[in-house]
């Protein structure tokens, strides 16, 4: 009867994992952590496009402001084509082009900006803003 009562006491006594709990533990715990560096690789991607969908955004705005100053001074407006300087701490290269066509109405031109570049990929994106100038 004492060694019953010893048995018992003893497998009572006995705490801490089994190895099955642990590989389980570590495998639930090893997918989970896969799985926050691939979010977190998601999420370095999407912030590199929102930037570089914003700086396209304001390099295009730059150039329509650059066209109403030219249109303002008397110049005439032409179509071109420019490669912008790239910006500190920021490698994607964009390029701008625009055209004016005469408005519907005299004196009134119509002005076509659009930004391109490289994006995920190596798929081009664009971004573009049609608008009406007049001196």
């Amino acid at each position: 009867m004492r060694q019953t009562q010893y048995n018992q006491r003893q497998r009572h006594e006995q705490r801490g994992f089994s190895l099955n709990e642990a590989l389980i533990s570590l495998t639930v715990l090893t997918s989970g952590l896969l799985t926050l560096a691939q979010f977190q690789g998601d999420l370095h991607e999407n912030r590199r496009q929102t930037k570089a969908q914003t700086t396209a955004i304001n390099l295009v705005l730059d150039k329509v402001e650059e066209l109403r100053d030219l249109a303002a001074s008397g110049e005439a407006l032409q179509d071109g084509e420019d490669v912008p300087a790239e910006r500190p701490g920021d490698s994607t290269r964009f390029a701008r082009s625009w055209t004016i066509r005469a408005g519907a109405q005299p004196g009134v031109d119509e002005v076509r900006v659009v930004a391109c570049w490289e994006g995920a990929k190596g798929k081009i994106q664009t971004t573009g803003l049609r608008t009406f100038i007049a001196p």
